[in-house]
């Protein structure tokens, strides 16, 4: 009966301990989980992902990158993907 006792204890102890980590690990966000305000938005709101698929994060390098590399302005968040290149909606090239 002891021993049934002990057990008991134990698992209130080991349940208690799960609990409260999952709920640390919310608050304090110990995974570095981006939040939804570090990602770039479009006007609808909606994150804004490359050609690749990758989401575009405010002030990174990565986006800056993005930018450049597709010769859109800083601060674009509305284009078209053509064969894994960003276009302005008026410069997409025309389909062949």
């Amino acid at each position: 009966m002891m021993s049934f006792i002990s057990d008991i204890k134990y698992l209130l102890v080991l349940l208690s301990s799960i609990l409260l980590t999952a709920c640390s690990a919310n608050n304090f966000d110990i995974l570095g989980t981006p939040k939804s305000s570090d990602y770039l938005a479009d006007k609808q709101g909606n994150k804004v992902f490359t050609c690749t698929g990758r989401a575009l994060y405010k002030n990174t390098p990565n986006t800056d990158h993005f930018w450049k590399y597709n010769n859109l302005p800083k601060g674009t968040t509305e284009f078209t993907c053509v064969d894994g290149k960003a276009y302005l909606p008026e410069k997409v090239p025309p389909k062949n």
